[in-house]
């Protein structure tokens, strides 16, 4: 049984992508997640940290792999993890004898992973999971406000490291996910505040589909330009200073149907494949996808997850899904609004000779990327994205609506990734420089060695 200190991984239980598991797979799983978790392994990215390993094994077992290819993408993850095990004396105890009064003291300081982790696994072993979550984070009470903002920051990774853990019922991956969102900063939540507060103050005189947010955004210039100021790569540091009032108002014209969640969750899931994967042009260069651009597509299945939870308000689903939706349209102006290129889609010829029928026939070649699980993790959401939006074809919102482009996002994917192997992504792609960098960006490998600084590891 799985435990906030232990990974045990049900091969009975099925995934998102619906597929069934054997037992020999499901124990490596379990096998190489549990030695992640011991060593409390972290990522240094864009201010935050984050556990890449559990996303990439997860996304890989859900998509059928073998234990050989999870032992061998086990292998290659761990040569960018850091080994962190080192506790600062008395925090944990602070935390577990007054959180509401101690923890202010250590929140989004990253050098405190560790004891929050311990906290976390602590809380979740003697309340379960769903009860802890509701409490830290999803009440919708201003007591859990805090920690809700902070799940925001560093492109939410916190929330697709708590969507895992939800996915496959994993305790501990759920500890994992909320001593993350603790080490964040406030600063994207406070801004996504302002935006709450402005959309309750008035009701838009239109409103606009999410797929038309994206495309309308270039007529107010005011919030487009806002942003484009120094180094686009550094530009979330002062989202609050760059995203001026003009954002804040042209964001607050989305809101949520309470009436049709369900259809608000789909819309946001295909207009994020849409945008991520209409931004993938700028001739003569092949295409790429943006590295910032895919994390809004691949943290859409955490709006299925806790689309029937039972145990969440209905008002935070509103909420994360209204969040959701801003928080994207406000990284797509950030990354400088690059031109949505359908017809470049549809009209793409992938290099295969002979080419497959479905994305699922495709899906087996995303396995052995590699890659830190960033790419099978977008096939996997461009997938999901596709099967979702089948119900809802007739809707204004809908913008990719036949199999052959859904496809073709695929393999847009596939073949920018091996055209690029060892950094398959562009850095803001509306920004033409960044264009110019096939390579991995010397900021990510500068913030990687400043992180190590920061630890004892093995």
């Amino acid at each position: 049984m799985a435990t906030a200190y232990k990974i045990q991984i049900d091969p009975s239980r099925v995934g998102l992508l619906g597929y069934k598991h054997n037992e020999a797979a499901a124990a490596k799983l379990s096998e190489l997640l549990q030695k992640d978790l011991d060593g409390h392994h972290v990522f240094f990215l864009a201010r935050g940290y984050h556990n890449h390993m559990a996303h990439h094994l997860c996304t890989l077992y859900g998509a059928g792999a073998t234990p050989e290819e999870l032992q061998a993408a086990f292998d290659r993850d761990a040569e960018i993890q850091i080994h962190q095990f080192q506790l600062n004396d008395g925090v944990l105890e602070d935390l577990c004898r007054d959180w509401a009064a101690n923890a202010p003291k250590y929140l989004g300081d990253a050098k405190y992973y560790t004891d929050f982790l311990r906290y976390f696994q602590e809380q979740v072993d003697a309340k379960g999971w769903k009860t802890v979550l509701v409490e830290y984070l999803f009440s919708g009470k201003e007591s859990t406000h805090d920690m809700y903002r902070r799940s925001w920051g560093s492109f939410a990774h916190s929330l697709i490291q708590l969507m895992y853990g939800i996915e496959w019922d994993q305790p501990a991956i759920i500890a994992q996910g909320l001593a993350q969102s603790a080490i964040h900063d406030t600063y994207v939540g406070d801004f996504l505040d302002k935006v709450d507060k402005a959309a309750a103050a008035k009701v838009p005189s239109q409103r606009l589909n999410t797929c038309e947010l994206y495309e309308q955004v270039h007529s107010d210039p005011d919030f487009v330009n806002s942003v484009r100021n120094g180094n686009p790569n550094k530009i979330l540091n002062g989202v609050e200073v760059l995203c001026p009032n003009e954002g804040v108002n042209y964001l607050a014209r989305f809101k949520a149907d309470p009436i049709n969640l369900a259809e608000g969750i789909v819309e946001n899931i295909h207009a994020a494949a849409y945008m991520a994967s209409s931004c993938v042009f700028h001739p003569p260069d092949y295409p790429r996808f943006d590295f910032f651009l895919i994390h809004h597509l691949t943290i859409g299945p955490f709006l299925l997850l806790i689309q029937d939870a039972a145990w969440i308000p209905t008002s935070v689903k509103l909420q994360t899904l209204e969040w959701k939706t801003r928080f994207d349209i406000l990284h797509y102006v950030v990354r400088w609004a690059p031109p949505l290129q359908l017809g470049g889609i549809s009209s793409y010829t992938p290099k295969d000779t002979v080419l497959v029928n479905t994305w699922e026939e495709l899906l087996p070649r995303f396995i052995n990327m590699p890659d830190d699980g960033h790419v099978v993790k977008t096939a996997r959401a461009l997938g999901l994205a596709q099967r979702l939006s089948q119900d809802y074809l007739d809707r204004p919102w809908i913008r990719i609506r036949d199999d052959k482009t859904w496809l073709n996002t695929q393999y847009l994917l596939l073949d920018s990734t091996w055209e690029h192997p060892e950094f398959p992504w562009v850095r803001t792609a509306g920004w033409d420089e960044a264009w110019e960098d096939s390579g991995l960006p010397e900021t990510i490998l500068v913030e990687h060695h400043r992180a190590k600084t920061l630890f004892q590891f093995s």
